[in-house]
């Protein structure tokens, strides 16, 4: 999810509230137009591409409105999918509606960083447009590490820093902010090796990554015990 650079708040940063209030007013766009990006399709490419070979149960974390539930419903996958915002969701449940494995499907209101589920209670866990929403990424990848079962597959989509994008608008940013204009909201991007290092650190083996215009997306596993 990447709406671009928003207001912020007096401190350059965005809780959890006007998150959830930013994309309940996203809600509709992301219904009409999401499914017709060209960016959010090839990242959905990519994701679908490294859980090959997976199946069983899986957490889809930040769904929205269920744009990727039609095709991981269509690979057989069980899912979960849960979401900060309850206009999002109430969208994504009309969609699924529609599907003919939707009863596979349930929908709920949750956080990366505080997940209502068991330890080791996925097969396989997706988090597409999450953790640049965070201030730190560690909280929520320790909750996706305990929720993975052994020999489970994660695969997480991050907006990178060091694209030509992303490089060209922070100089864009430095520029308004000496020229004294207000401070903007700008997503928690990654550094592709620093995000590979935490994901060790928390005791994931990674699987493989890729590069999809602007995003880093990478793919790992909780080892077998």
């Amino acid at each position: 999810m990447d709406p671009g650079v928003l207001p912020a708040c007096a401190t350059g940063r965005m809780d959890k509230g006007g998150v959830r209030e930013l994309f309940d007013g996203l809600a509709l766009e992301y219904v009409h137009e999401r499914d017709l990006q060209p960016s959010f399709l090839g990242q959905k490419r990519e994701v679908l591409a490294l859980l090959d070979g997976a199946g069983g149960r899986l957490l889809d974390i930040g769904c929205g409105p269920a744009c990727m539930e039609g095709d991981l419903l269509s690979r057989g996958f069980e899912v979960v999918g849960v979401d900060v915002s309850l206009e999002m969701l109430r969208h994504g449940l009309q969609r699924l509606r529609a599907h003919p494995f939707g009863h596979r499907c349930r929908l709920e209101l949750g956080d990366v960083e505080r997940l209502g589920f068991r330890d080791a209670s996925f097969d396989a866990v997706i988090c597409m447009g999450v953790l640049e929403y965070l201030p730190a990424y560690d909280r929520a990848i320790s909750e996706i590490y305990r929720v993975l079962r052994p020999g489970g597959v994660a695969v997480a989509t991050v907006p990178n820093r060091l694209s030509p994008r992303h490089v060209a608008g922070a100089a864009a940013r430095l520029a308004k902010r000496a020229l004294g204009r207000p401070r903007e909201y700008v997503p928690n991007r990654c550094i592709p090796w620093r995000m590979a290092r935490q994901l060790r650190r928390q005791g994931f083996h990674l699987l493989a990554h890729r590069y999809c215009g602007t995003q880093f997306i990478v793919s790992a596993t909780r080892e077998r015990l």
